[in-house]
Parts: C-alpha cells; sequence; structure tokens
C-alpha cells in the first residue's frame, strides 16, 4: 500500500486553454506556461522524500510527469487507472459543461468507477509516490478520504500543477490542491 501519495494536476495543457475537456491520450500537450508550472512544481517536490512517480497515460499528465522525473531524477510508470474520467459523447466539448454533466449523465464514467481505481492504485503500489493525473479524479480520491460524496465535495478547486497529499495509511488528507510544498506539510511528510 502507498504510504502517502502526492497527487499533482497536469500543467496548463491546451485543452484548459481552449476551454474543453478531453480525455483522448496523445491530442494535447502542455502549453509553454503549463511546462513552466511542471518545472516549479518538479523543484517544489525536491524538499520531499518519494519513491517514484506513477502517470495517466494522457499527454498533458506524462508531460507533467516526464519534466519532474527530469528534476527528481525518479522513474516514471505509466498506470491506466491515473487517466482522466471519461467524458464519452462529451469528450472534446465546452467545459461549460462540466458543472452538470457529472452527476445528471449516465453517459460518462461513474463516480464510483473513478473512485475504485483510483483507491486500486493506492492499494497496488508502495512506499511514497507521485501520482501524476487530473482535476476529476484527483478531486474523487481527496473526497473519498474526506467521506464527502461527489455533489458535497463540489467545491474542491484543483488548480493546474497543485499539490493534494493524503497521508493513506493514517486516511488522511495532508493537503487539497496547493501551489507549493510548506513547511507544515513537510513536517507531517516527515513524521511519516
Amino acid at each position: 500500500m502507498i504510504k502517502f501519495a502526492v497527487l499533482v494536476r497536469h500543467g496548463e495543457s491546451i485543452t484548459n486553454t481552449m476551454g474543453i475537456v478531453s480525455d483522448d491520450i496523445d491530442k494535447y500537450p502542455l502549453s509553454e506556461k503549463g511546462i513552466k508550472q511542471a518545472r516549479f512544481v518538479g523543484n517544489e517536490l525536491k524538499k520531499i522524500n518519494v519513491d517514484g512517480i506513477l502517470t495517466s497515460p494522457i499527454l498533458r499528465a506524462r508531460h507533467t510527469a516526464e519534466i519532474i522525473s527530469s528534476v527528481l531524477q525518479k522513474e516514471i510508470k505509466i498506470d491506466q487507472r491515473l487517466r482522466e474520467i471519461g467524458f464519452g459523447r462529451f469528450n472534446n466539448g465546452p467545459f461549460s459543461i462540466t458543472p452538470k454533466f457529472t452527476y445528471e449523465s449516465d453517459e460518462i464514467e461513474a463516480w464510483t468507477d473513478i473512485e475504485k481505481r483510483m483507491l486500486s492504485v493506492m492499494n497496488d503500489y508502495n512506499g511514497n509516490l507521485i501520482l501524476v493525473s487530473h482535476a476529476f479524479p484527483i478531486r474523487v480520491i481527496i473526497a473519498h478520504f474526506l467521506n464527502l460524496d461527489e455533489n458535497e465535495s463540489f467545491g474542491i478547486s484543483l488548480g493546474n500543477a497543485s499539490i493534494s497529499v493524503i497521508d493513506i495509511i493514517n486516511k488522511k488528507v495532508l493537503a487539497i490542491g496547493s501551489p507549493i510544498i510548506t513547511e507544515n506539510l513537510m513536517k507531517s511528510l516527515k513524521e511519516k
């Protein structure tokens, strides 16, 4: 079982600048801003000890993980379970649909399915790992550890290249969407 999961949302991608949602694997790279964000978060992550990096197979996450890897000199493993939510017919559509389509449509991947796949990642690896993923799957796993459902967690906002940390062993959320590794967070992670 993972001891602590450092969940990193990918840097800004072309999907973000276009205002669309996409679960396409190789279509949308990071923007120039996203590349800078990934370098910044990589340097922030130097403050903590991690055993490796897992990433979503989707290009924007893989690219973010590659940049972090180059900073930390840690190997990357692609794990399909860290992928973006399956958007179904909404794929490549405007972001403006996201506030309602998640709980009003059965045409997209179900919350419980995302929860199961994210939890299975936590159970299948050991150590302290960085998991590069996407806003919705990260929100789902944070909500799980906070005992919130989809509607109750609606206000969880995760910026690009943000850091969320979960102490899996103690079932405790240590950070949500932080832009940096704080002194308090470093202290919490050293105690684990």
